[in-house]
């Protein structure tokens, strides 16, 4: 039996070599090599080389190691690859031989690892519906204090805007927050009478999970070829009314790592526009930091279309949107 983990990481030592053997055409960014996805046929660099394992940003969304490389760049099977790799580094047919004392000693640590990742588990709470009790305390009711911001009422109905009369959102504007796939996690309260906390949050499951209208836009991004990520839900529906349904919210001015992770599995430009200040400009260098070797990232400064402190795309007037619908067409 062949021992591919010895190959492969034997292969990492000379990679640029077998690449360039290979006729791939590479660049190197940073610590990752990029190139044109040979498994789709693509024209891009979205697949990218890192510790041992090739990954598809693009098409595929999957990854492959340098063994799968040669047999889709030379048409070869498993086994003619693998030759093929060994001769290219030099390996001695007992150098990849796998043992009866090697797979007891992975099966040893593949349990250890499954014991480590089920500790870590039962440390996060998973994802859960919020409780209907709390639902119960919301009535579909469009408060004049969300009307007098200019929100169509059709706008207030497709996301779900509520008002609690109960319990912990009783007196405020509520904000279902959706998971990925649609269900109602959490919900945001907003006073409408300047009480503190300003927004109260209440359910099972942490905001820093899920991106506010994901669901939704999800199914969006493709046809506009990006998605927009602000602070704020009312940022979100005000681009809702200019026409892009393309927008999600981190629900404040920072990005969690699972939210990231929801914007990369999206597959196509970020445009991430914080609000004016410095939160809102940390924010965005922050989400460039974190994506844009896998996806180009566009910032959109909110200072370019405000002299306002702390404004977000909500508190843009007409004139100003007509600027940030200009910069997105060029998008």
């Amino acid at each position: 039996m062949i021992d591919s983990k010895v190959l492969i990481e034997k292969c990492d030592e000379v990679i640029e070599d077998i690449l360039d053997d290979l006729e791939i055409d590479f660049v190197r960014e940073n610590e990752w090599l990029s190139m044109p996805c040979m498994f789709h046929g693509g024209f891009k660099n979205n697949l990218k080389y890192k510790n041992l394992k090739f990954y598809c940003f693009s098409e595929c969304h999957r990854s492959y190691t340098i063994v799968d490389v040669v047999k889709k760049q030379l048409s070869l099977n498993y086994s003619d690859a693998v030759k093929w790799l060994k001769n290219k580094v030099k390996l001695e047919d007992s150098a990849i031989e796998i043992t009866q004392e090697k797979i007891e000693a992975r099966n040893r640590m593949k349990l250890l690892d499954t014991l480590i990742k089920s500790k870590k588990k039962k440390k996060h709470k998973d994802i859960e519906p919020v409780s209907g009790i709390i639902l119960n305390d919301i009535i579909d009711y469009h408060h004049p204090y969300i009307l007098e911001q200019g929100f169509k009422d059709e706008t207030l109905s497709y996301f779900n805007i509520g008002f609690g009369i109960d319990g912990a959102v009783k007196d405020r504007i509520t904000f279902p927050i959706d998971s990925p796939d649609g269900q109602i996690l959490s919900v945001s309260g907003r006073s409408i009478d300047g009480s503190e906390p300003r927004y109260r949050i209440i359910g099972d499951t942490k905001k820093t999970l899920t991106l506010f209208n994901y669901s939704r836009a999800k199914n969006e991004v493709i046809k506009y070829g990006f998605v927009i990520l602000v602070e704020g839900f009312k940022s979100v529906m005000k681009l809702h009314e200019w026409g892009y349904k393309n927008a999600v919210a981190c629900m404040g001015s920072s990005v969690s790592e699972e939210q990231v992770t929801l914007l990369l599995k999206l597959g196509v430009k970020i445009v991430v526009c914080g609000d004016n200040d410095d939160a809102g400009k940390i924010l965005n260098q922050k989400v460039y930091n974190k994506c844009y070797k896998f996806v180009e990232v566009i910032k959109l400064p909110m200072e370019r279309y405000s002299d306002v402190e702390k404004d977000s795309i909500a508190d843009l007037d007409d004139e100003a949107m007509f600027d940030l619908v200009d910069d997105l067409e060029e998008i």
